[in-house]
Formats: C-alpha cells, sequence, structure tokens
C-alpha cells in the first residue's frame, strides 16, 4: 500500500512539474513571438516569401519554370503551415484556460499537449515535404546550394527567415 502511495505521489509530482513546464514554455513562447513579430527578419505568414523567391530565383539560377514550380511549392506550404500554426495556437489557448480553472483536468491537459505534440510533428514533415519538393525540381548544383540555403534560412521554430545578406531586396 505505502509502494502504490509513493508511486502515485511521483506521479502527480511528474504531472505538475510537466504542467509547470507546458505553462513556462507558452509564456517564453508568447514573450518570444511579441518579441519576432518588430523583428523585420521573419517573413510574415501572409506574405508568403516575396523576397524569399526572389532569393532562391537568383541564388539557385533557377530557369523560368522551376521558378514557378517553388512559387507553387511556396505557396502550398505556407498556407498549410498557418493552417497548423492556428490550430496550434487554438490548442494552447485551451491549454491555458484549462490551467486557469480551479480545478485543472490533468487527463484533458495532457490531451492537449499531446494534441500540441501531434501539431508540431506535422508541421515538421511539411518542412520537410517542402524541402524535398523543391529538391526535386533542381539541378544537382541546385541541389547543394539549396541545401545550403535550407541551413542558411530556417529557424528551429520552422520559420524561414531572409538571410541577412540579403535582407535589401
Amino acid at each position: 500500500m505505502k509502494n502504490n502511495n509513493n508511486i502515485l505521489i511521483w506521479a502527480i509530482t511528474i504531472l505538475v512539474i510537466l504542467n509547470l513546464t507546458i505553462v513556462g514554455t507558452i509564456l517564453v513562447k508568447s514573450t518570444n513571438c511579441s518579441v519576432n513579430s518588430t523583428n523585420k527578419q521573419a517573413v510574415e505568414p501572409n506574405e508568403p516569401t516575396i523576397h524569399l523567391g526572389k532569393y532562391f530565383k537568383d541564388e539557385l539560377n533557377l530557369s523560368y519554370e522551376q521558378h514557378n514550380k517553388f512559387r507553387e511549392i511556396r505557396h502550398k506550404y505556407h498556407k498549410d503551415t498557418d493552417e497548423i500554426k492556428k490550430r496550434m495556437q487554438k490548442i494552447r489557448n485551451q491549454l491555458l484556460v484549462e490551467l486557469g480553472k480551479q480545478n485543472s483536468n490533468k487527463e484533458y491537459l495532457n490531451q492537449l499537449a499531446n494534441e500540441i505534440g501531434k501539431q508540431h510533428t506535422a508541421l515538421k514533415l511539411l518542412t520537410s515535404k517542402y524541402y524535398l519538393d523543391m529538391k526535386a525540381i533542381c539541378n544537382n548544383k541546385q541541389k547543394e546550394k539549396l541545401y545550403a540555403i535550407f541551413r542558411e534560412v530556417l529557424d528551429k521554430n520552422d520559420n524561414v527567415l531572409m538571410p541577412e545578406k540579403k535582407n535589401n531586396y
């Protein structure tokens, strides 16, 4: 009986720590989003990479056909990622509402945390598809350059940033 109580206490402690970590992450993330919204380097979701498209065209020396395909791929990627990001924000809001309740439902909080994880996975998969779709229409030299560009412009949150040296388009 005492062993079961100890296990239960440890499980509750871990859940509390997990929930506090989630809240902390959300707070830090929302603060970073406020700071990043003033950062002109990030490409706005509703303006999918007008300058980045020119950057890819110039840096990869894309043909007219390749450039059009890149534009289509980019447009679909931004449309799809915007939807996922909206769903993630909705789930984060639900999480905050539940955390703010007098008696938060831990099972529901766990479900929300799992759903955020699923959405994050979907976002990573879309980013991989975006890169692979673009890579598929490149020649070998362009593929090497594309990889170098992706390493330069993709931040840890899957936001595509303008390369600093090309910011003045």
